[in-house]
């Protein structure tokens, strides 16, 4: 719907074209936009995949950061219980 908006506005400032120019802008402008939206589909798909392949390894690093605080705290409190 866009692009038959687009050359419906800017048809009288390309009016001393013939129509067949018209029809080619609109037909260009139909075809950017499913480039576009098929860019967008792609990246959108790269980025699932990557969020699923890191998914591990941010589980992982979590893992590691929570037994890090935990022994910390074990620590304090054998130091604690020493005194």
């Amino acid at each position: 719907m866009l692009p038959s908006l687009i050359c419906l506005a800017s048809y009288p400032a390309v009016s001393e074209k013939r129509e067949e120019g018209i029809t080619d802008f609109c037909l260009r402008l139909s075809i950017l936009q499913v480039m576009v939206t098929n860019v967008t589909s792609l990246l959108k798909t790269v980025k699932a995949v990557e969020d699923e392949a890191t998914r591990g390894t941010r589980a992982l690093e979590a893992t590691i950061e929570y037994i890090k605080q935990e022994l910390t705290v074990q620590k304090k409190i054998a130091l604690c219980d020493s005194v």
